[in-house]
């Protein structure tokens, strides 16, 4: 599987025929998903703040990961 490419100036190009297209930052990152170059879980999100965190889903992660861990 090939890698995403930049060139010098951080441009990311597509081949679709004879023409070469640019891409846009949400198609480079959809590429880099598609070829697991990056994923998801390990993206920032720079907009986000301690508010934007639901402690009902911590708590159910937390127990859930206590259980796991009880199991080992």
């Amino acid at each position: 599987m090939s890698r995403v490419i930049r060139n010098a100036k951080d441009e990311v190009y597509c081949r679709q025929g004879d023409s070469s297209i640019k891409l846009t930052y949400d198609q480079i990152r959809s590429l880099e998903y598609d070829r697991n170059e990056t994923n998801f879980e390990n993206q920032i999100v720079w907009e986000s703040s301690i508010e934007d965190i639901d402690n009902e889903v911590v708590e159910v992660f937390k127990q859930c990961r206590t259980v796991q861990n009880n199991s080992e």
